[in-house]
């Protein structure tokens, strides 16, 4: 499911990227399911990846464009 959630968002710049990606959405995903009824753990699992594949990409879109080390802020990350 994360290699889905990252080739969607052509995301293909490391394993240990995208395992801790994968770490920290599932931790997320526990944190949801202990706080509020989550119905469809999966998807919503699902969700939690793509919107983090898509902050990695657009974080590393603008280090590009500004060059590298500009981006330090955590306003990117979700």
């Amino acid at each position: 499911m994360v290699q889905i959630a990252a080739y969607k968002n052509n995301y293909d710049n490391g394993q240990q990227t995208m395992t801790d990606i994968a770490i920290q959405s599932f931790k997320q995903m526990i944190r949801g399911i202990k706080q509020r009824t989550v119905r469809k753990p999966i998807a919503y699992f699902y969700g939690i990846l793509m919107k983090k594949f898509e902050s990695e990409y657009v974080r590393e879109l603008i280090e590009l464009v500004l060059g590298v080390g500009c981006v330090t802020g955590t306003w990117l990350e979700g």
